[in-house]
């Protein structure tokens, strides 16, 4: 998920620390010229999967983060990484919009609604990597759907 977070972050251009490193000029500035070609090529579910892993079984500093009072995974924190990966996925989606010249991409993308959520196992080991995985299910010309799934090694 570190992987996840890092490129979302420069994708976007989003500074990791508030108040440090001032760039000279804002993503703003450095695209107000550039023309973005908003055709895109029909997309296969394929172009947008992909999957992240929480190496909760080598990183055990990591555990820490994600234990709760039962030394079992917290649920907020599964839900931050898929809104994570929700946004992941949908800026993948979208990669050929990239702006190479600048490495920024044109959209904004953000998470609005989740429409279901199906827990087939109460609790997930602390001891287990956890894999999330995703796809676009559904894009329309304003809004995409992403089915994401959150599993463990038995």
């Amino acid at each position: 998920m570190n992987e996840v977070r890092k490129g979302l972050q420069s994708l976007v251009g989003a500074q990791i620390v508030f108040g440090h490193g001032n760039q000279s000029g804002s993503h703003a500035q450095l695209t107000d010229d550039i023309k973005v070609d908003s055709t895109l090529a029909p997309r296969t579910i394929a172009e947008s999967y992909d999957e992240a892993i929480i190496p909760l079984a080598s990183h055990i500093n990591l555990r820490e983060r994600y234990a709760n009072f039962e030394n079992k995974v917290r649920f907020g924190r599964i839900l931050e990484d898929l809104d994570t990966m929700a946004v992941h996925i949908g800026y993948k989606h979208n990669s050929p919009q990239l702006i190479k010249s600048v490495h920024v991409h044109p959209l904004a993308i953000v998470t609005a609604a989740v429409d279901r959520i199906e827990v087939a196992i109460p609790h997930m080991h602390m001891d287990r990597d956890i894999r999330l995985s995703g796809f676009a299910s559904f894009v329309g010309s304003s809004s995409m759907e992403i089915t994401l799934k959150i599993d463990q090694v038995n």
